[in-house]
């Protein structure tokens, strides 16, 4: 695999290591390197990274750099969706390089469902494409909803 190949939202890792202390969050400010882990997703457009970079930059969206055991491995872009019955948890993109013996995608999955607990959020969604990314979400429960885009 090259240096490049990426996960969106982790998972080709491998093992587990649930909850592990030496995976980080952090909240940063845009910036190219950002951009540049985006463009690891593969149906990302330049349009994508300008909405992204608009929506971080007006505080609408949060940009977290992913940290393991201190290095940087990727990106994530989440939001909060406000309805009528609650709030909903929005992973809207993520990028990660592949760690050997760790399952990105778990992580932030634990990480999101915690935080989803305690602000009283009523689901966690996530944006794909990518058919490998759905069965894992359908497998932990998730179910598929809302968006089909026609380009016009």
């Amino acid at each position: 695999r090259s240096d490049r190949e990426h996960c969106a939202l982790g998972g080709a890792g491998g093992g587990r290591m649930a909850g592990s202390q030496e995976v980080t969050f952090e909240a940063v400010a845009w910036s190219d390197q950002a951009a540049d882990d985006l463009t690891l997703i593969a149906d990302v457009t330049p349009r994508d990274l300008a909405v992204f970079q608009e929506r971080i930059e007006a505080d609408d969206f949060q940009l977290l750099e992913i940290q393991y055991q201190k290095e940087r491995v990727g990106v994530l872009i989440w939001s909060v969706d406000k309805e009528p019955d609650g709030v909903s948890l929005v992973i809207n993109a993520a990028a990660t390089h592949s760690v050997l013996g760790l399952c990105l995608f778990d992580e932030i999955l634990d990480r999101f469902r915690a935080l989803g607990r305690e602000v009283g959020a009523r689901s966690l969604r996530c944006w794909t494409q990518r058919e490998g990314m759905r069965l894992k979400l359908e497998k932990v429960g998730a179910e598929r909803r809302y968006v089909m885009e026609l380009k016009l």
